[in-house]
């Protein structure tokens, strides 16, 4: 049982620095905690960003501005997007979207979600369903789904941008592979150019 006990998976700095996020699948909470980075500790607080029941929030990204926060569930495949006061760290859920193609009834869960440099794009890929999700950031934060692009191999676990945005990295992890995709940054669309075999691939990271 995924949601029997708290079941923590990610922890990020709002941009102020003055408050950290902490997904937590169990509870379908992301909590807030106010950060002394001199003492090197978290002080707990009473906020918390809740995302509906038995979503199981995996991921989060926030835009550049940091007054938008994009959480990936893991349970319920979808992005809920929060309004977010990073003077209070208080915020509060605007939409969610689906992930998956409208009448998908078969296994999947959520993974990894990074938004574009350009601010503009987000993805977020399927484990089951085995895709990218596309969305375009609309001014008002919102989402606006653009397409859904199979990422050529089972279980896509990780992916990464590279630092211009031309090339997104997916880490197919049950099929030991790399797939790389040029990523088409005013339509959203991803074509494949290449991939490379790795072994059982959990991560992606481009430095």
């Amino acid at each position: 049982m995924r949601q029997g006990s708290p079941h923590v998976h990610q922890a990020i700095a709002d941009v102020t620095g003055r408050h950290v996020l902490v997904a937590d699948l169990g509870t379908d909470e992301i909590l807030v905690y106010g950060a002394d980075w001199q003492k090197g500790h978290l002080i707990p607080g009473a906020n918390a960003l809740r995302t509906p029941h038995g979503q199981g929030p995996r991921q989060c990204v926030f835009n550049e501005a940091g007054d938008r926060l994009y959480a990936l569930t893991e349970l319920g495949s979808s992005i809920c997007v929060f309004s977010y006061d990073a003077s209070a760290g208080t915020g509060a859920l605007i939409e969610t979207q689906s992930m998956l193609p409208e009448g998908y009834d078969g296994e999947s869960s959520g993974a990894c979600a990074r938004l574009h440099p350009n601010g503009k794009l987000l993805f977020a890929s399927n484990r089951g369903h085995d895709s990218i999700a596309v969305f375009r950031v609309q001014e008002d934060g919102r989402l606006q789904p653009v397409g859904i692009t199979p990422t050529g191999g089972r279980i896509p676990r990780d992916f990464a941008l590279t630092p211009d945005g031309g090339l997104l990295i997916v880490g197919n992890q049950e099929s030991d592979e790399l797939v790389v995709f040029k990523v088409d940054a005013e339509s959203g669309s991803l074509k494949e150019i290449s991939r490379a075999a790795c072994p059982s691939v959990t991560a992606v990271a481009i430095l």
